[in-house]
């Protein structure tokens, strides 16, 4: 299936990233971890993602701290990037749902899939086959880099340093689009009308919440607004040296940064800020 298979592309282009990354002190247990864990295969495909984010930083000059234990038990956060301001980024990679799946037909050269809106005659299982399913699944999915269902991991209360969760798109309805990923932050407010998705919540029709929203039912999302500075948001085509960082779109926290803090943060953040 798409996005769920590692590609000839992707596979050159590591090719040429994780030799480089074993020669930089900071990144080579990324890349140690990558070759223990088989190399270039589809199920290392999170991992080779944050191989290319891990590159797009040496590129800029940069010196990361690779695993970085921000101080919430013994969890640890994928990069830090020190400065005036400390930058730290999780990633998450998501990969294609069961219900995705369960729609798609692969008939030789020829991928189809269908999904359909959520109706009220659709059991669970066929308004899971949507595009608000998949919306609802990768709000779960960046949740959990927060809130483990148990106990908040990862990320401490904002202390100064500027917390980003950098969410690889690209297994997402063939990558999704802007208007979905502001969905995802910002709820139907961040979209326009049209565009809004809904979902039946407790026999009702009501508009996708967004993770940064005080109306939002997910159990990590109150989390995710105390603590998340930014969601980032990429879905890489060519994996060309350093295209993370040049389609990546970051979307702000307006529970913790002000237009001005945004405006003062952009030159010093290590992606491209931009809308």
């Amino acid at each position: 299936m798409w996005c769920e298979t590692l590609s000839e592309r992707e596979g050159q282009a590591m090719q040429k990233v994780l030799p480089e990354l074993n020669e930089v002190q900071w990144a080579k247990p990324l890349a140690e971890r990558i070759d223990r864990d088989g190399g270039l295969k589809s199920e290392n495909m999170p991992l080779l993602f944050e191989a290319r984010f891990a590159h797009g930083l040496y590129l800029q000059g940069l010196t990361p701290e690779y695993e970085y234990r921000g101080g919430v038990g013994e969890t640890v956060i994928d990069f830090r990037v020190p400065g005036n301001t400390d930058w730290l980024f999780e990633l998450t990679s998501i990969r294609p749902s069961e219900a995705v799946k369960r729609a798609t037909l692969d008939r030789g050269p020829f991928i189809s899939r269908f999904l359909q809106s959520p109706r009220m005659a659709n059991n669970a299982g066929q308004n899971e086959e949507s595009e608000e399913g998949e919306i609802l699944l990768a709000q779960q999915k960046i949740g959990e880099k927060v809130f483990n269902g148990d106990q908040v991991v990862k990320f401490p209360e904002p202390d100064g340093r500027i917390h980003i969760i950098v969410v690889d798109m690209r297994a997402f309805l063939d990558g999704g689009d802007q208007w979905d990923y502001r969905q995802i932050a910002y709820g139907p407010n961040g979209v326009p009308q049209e565009l809004v998705h809904c979902w039946l919540h407790r026999g009702q029709w009501q508009p996708i919440r967004g993770l940064f929203e005080p109306e939002c039912p997910g159990r990590a999302a109150p989390h995710v607004r105390q603590r998340i500075h930014f969601l980032a948001f990429v879905a890489e085509k060519t994996y060309e040296p350093g295209e993370i960082f040049k389609q990546i779109l970051l979307l702000p926290n307006p529970a913790l940064l002000s237009n001005d803090d945004v405006k003062a943060l952009a030159p010093q953040c290590p992606v491209k800020y931009g809308a």
